[in-house]
C-alpha cells in the first residue's frame, strides 16, 4: 500500500488535515525587513536559517505591515511552498517561541495542538521527507500546497512518548551546535596562527634563517610541458577537479584534489559537497559540469566572479575558491602524513 507506515503498538498514523487546520502567509518583501519591530521569518530563511525549530526569530518588519501578513503562534509549524527542487520542498520548521511573529509569502503554515510540534518537524524533515519529495510539483520552481499537506502521513506516539523523543533529537541537536561553535573557535585561532606562522611573525623554536620571495612560476608548472621542455619530473604534481557523484544516494557538487610526487606516490582530498538540482543533472551528464554552468549563469560576474556559478547554486554557502582550498588542504595533509590513495 502507497504510504503505508509501520508503527509499534499503541502508535497511530494520521493525516496532517486530521491534526489542524492550514493558513497561508502572506506579504513581507525581502526590501521591507528592518531591524527592529515585529519578528518574521520569510519562506528563504526555513531553508537557510533554521533546522527543526526555533524560538525566536531574526528578522522583523514594521508594524504598520501588521495586517498584510499572517499572525503565527507558539507550536505553530511553518513549511515552505516553493523551492528549487522536489528534495527540498515542504522544509518545516516548529515555532516554539512565546512571543507573536509574522510570516511571509510562500509559507504554508499548520496550526495544532494535539501533537508536539517539534517531533512532527523532526519525522517530516527526515524519514517523512519521502512523501514531500513526491508531492511537489513544477519543474523549474516546484510548489507543494496546503491542500495537498493535508494528506501527508505521520506517526503519532502517546504524548509522553512524544515528549520524550523531541527532548532527546533537540538534545543532539544542541550538542551538534555547540561542537559547531568550538570548531568554528578552533578555526579561528588556526587563522590567527597560520597568519602569524606563514608570514615568518611567529618562528619556530630552532629556526632563525631568513626567508625568501619567489614566483609560483619558479617552482610550479604544468607536468606535461616541464617535462616536454626539461626531459625531467617534478617534485610534486597538484590536479583540481570539480564535478558531481551520486555515492551517497543523491548528486552532489564537489571538488577533488590529487598531489602526487615524481615516486608515483599519490594522495588525494574532497571537499565538502552539495547538493545539485535534479534538473540540471542529466545535462551535467551528458556534457560537463562548466559547459551547464555557462548556459545558467551567462554573465561574466556569475560565472567567473561568485565562484563559477557554484555559489548560486549552493545558495551562496561556498564559492569554488573555497572548496579548492579544502580539497586541497585534505590532500597536503594526508601526503605529509603518508596516506596514500589507495
Amino acid at each position: 500500500m502507497a504510504n503505508k507506515i509501520d508503527i509499534p503498538n499503541g502508535w497511530e498514523v494520521k493525516k496532517l488535515g486530521e491534526i489542524g487546520n492550514f493558513l497561508k502567509g502572506k506579504g513581507i518583501k525581502k526590501d521591507e525587513l528592518c531591524d527592529n519591530g515585529l519578528p518574521c521569518v520569510i519562506y528563504g530563511q526555513i531553508y537557510t536559517s533554521y533546522d527543526f525549530y526555533t524560538d525566536k526569530f531574526t528578522s522583523f518588519i514594521p508594524i504598520n505591515l501588521k495586517p498584510y501578513t499572517t499572525e503565527i503562534y507558539q507550536n505553530d509549524i511553518l513549511f515552505t511552498g516553493s523551492g528549487e527542487t522536489k528534495e527540498e520542498i515542504g522544509k518545516s520548521i516548529a515555532y516554539i517561541g512565546k512571543e507573536y511573529a509574522y510570516a511571509g509569502g510562500d509559507i504554508i503554515i499548520l496550526r495544532q495542538d494535539k501533537i508536539i510540534s517539534i517531533f512532527i518537524t523532526y519525522y517530516l524533515n527526515s524519514i517523512g521527507r519521502k512523501q514531500l519529495n513526491r508531492l511537489g510539483q513544477g519543474d523549474s520552481v516546484v510548489h507543494i500546497y496546503k491542500s495537498i499537506l493535508e494528506s501527508v502521513k505521520i506517526p503519532v506516539p502517546p504524548l509522553a512518548e512524544q515528549e520524550k523523543i523531541a527532548e532527546i533529537l533537540s538534545l543532539w541537536d544542541k550538542a551538534i551546535e555547540h561542537t559547531k561553535e568550538l570548531i568554528a573557535y578552533k578555526e579561528k585561532q588556526k587563522k590567527g596562527l597560520m597568519q602569524n606562522l606563514l608570514t615568518g611573525k611567529k618562528r619556530l623554536h630552532g629556526w632563525t634563517d631568513d626567508w625568501k620571495n619567489i614566483e609560483l612560476g619558479e617552482v610550479l608548472t604544468e607536468r606535461n610541458i616541464y617535462a616536454e621542455k626539461n626531459g625531467k619530473q617534478a617534485d610534486l604534481y597538484l590536479a583540481v577537479e570539480s564535478g558531481i557523484t551520486n555515492s551517497l544516494g543523491r548528486w552532489l557538487i564537489t571538488n577533488i584534489a590529487v598531489i602526487e610526487d615524481n615516486r608515483d606516490f599519490e594522495s588525494y582530498g574532497t571537499s565538502p559537497s552539495f547538493p545539485v538540482p535534479e534538473k540540471l543533472v542529466k545535462d551535467i551528464i551528458d556534457t560537463d559540469l562548466s559547459q551547464v554552468m555557462n548556459k545558467i549563469f551567462t554573465k561574466d560576474d556569475e560565472r567567473h566572479n561568485k565562484g563559477g556559478g557554484i555559489q548560486l547554486l549552493t545558495h551562496e554557502k561556498i564559492s569554488r575558491i573555497d572548496l579548492t582550498q579544502m580539497a586541497f588542504i585534505m590532500a597536503l595533509t594526508k601526503y605529509i602524513n603518508e596516506d596514500k590513495w589507495k
